[in-house]
């Protein structure tokens, strides 16, 4: 018998005899395409063997959607930890799959085509997988979003890729009006967008929430306790007095609460942590509610501010 399949299986007993994990029931939002994305998924990055136990801990603390990209150079470690769940009796069905294609940045139209459908082929292989539940387009051209040329012979691809059943849904990530405006003809439109959203950033940064809400497109949250390569500004959420403050009021953390905001304001989200108990409280975060004038508190605060999409902006 695999020795991590044993490992895992024994933390879950021992998880479960603490009642973490099946009390956690984590709810999912419905895309435009009929299909639904959990509320949180854990967020990966690492290199392959963290990665892979830190989806071990996030499964044991009840989630089941898992994000990670071409560009992480994790995919085997998520693609292991997948067959390692399987073995262990959580059905593929139960897990959402999350992976992203790079953007094709300088290539001609044709070429990124290519390059898109092999690199999705790669992600499936390093998966272990026929197909995933969302592919994402990693990124906007670095040239910015004036010529849609480039952007919309990559989403042909994507359409091309969801048509073959290698993806059940097609969005894009740190995509700005400007970029999103390219496939507004589109046979098939993005389900979701995922970008930096979190406290500090106001309800509306960029009106770009508004703006996907108007399209249909649901935007989830990459680091939504501050910038990843901040730990100051990652400070301010977990620790700061103002999340803290109000986190009081519900018997909460100072993360809990800021997960909660971006939650409140209807977007999934994606988090990590590396420890199970930070894991199970990044979950149990759907048995209260923000009151008015807490959200207005956090929709005020400029702490830590950020922009939501890399390379790309509205103007």
């Amino acid at each position: 018998v695999d020795s991590s399949m044993v490992s895992f299986t024994r933390l879950c007993v021992a998880v479960s005899l603490l009642g973490v994990g099946s009390a956690n029931v984590i709810p999912s939002t419905r895309l435009n395409d009929g299909t639904y994305l959990p509320m949180i998924s854990l967020g990966t990055g690492l290199n392959n063997s963290a990665t892979e136990s830190d989806i071990k801990l996030a499964l044991t603390a009840g989630i089941r959607s898992i994000d990670t990209a071409f560009d992480y150079g994790d995919e085997v470690g998520v693609g292991n930890a997948i067959q390692t769940a399987v073995a262990g009796g959580i059905p593929r069905t139960d897990l959402y799959i999350i992976t992203k294609v790079p953007a094709c940045l300088t290539d001609t139209p044709k070429v990124c085509a290519s390059s898109t459908k092999s690199n999705h082929e790669a992600n499936l292989k390093k998966l272990q997988l026929p197909s995933v539940d969302l592919l994402l387009v990693h990124y906007s051209p670095l040239a910015g979003c004036g010529n849609c040329d480039t952007i919309r012979s990559q989403w042909e691809m994507m359409e091309t890729l969801l048509a073959e059943n290698k993806t059940r849904t097609i969005g894009v990530s740190n995509y700005c009006k400007a970029c999103l405006e390219c496939l507004s003809d589109a046979k098939v439109q993005p389900a979701v967008n995922q970008v930096e959203y979190h406290v500090g950033m106001g309800p509306d940064p960029e009106g770009l929430i508004s703006y996907c809400k108007s399209k249909k497109i649901v935007v989830q949250a990459y680091s939504p306790l501050g910038p990843t390569m901040n730990h100051t500004a990652k400070n301010i959420l977990i620790e700061g007095n103002l999340t803290t403050s109000i986190g009081r009021h519900y018997n909460k953390s100072g993360a809990q609460t800021a997960l909660k905001w971006v939650i409140q304001h209807g977007s999934p989200l994606a988090t990590k942590a590396e420890v199970l108990q930070y894991l199970i409280e990044d979950v149990s975060i759907f048995d209260f509610e923000l009151n008015t004038a807490d959200v207005a508190a956090l929709d005020s605060s400029t702490e830590p501010m950020a922009k939501p999409c890399l390379f790309c902006t509205s103007h």
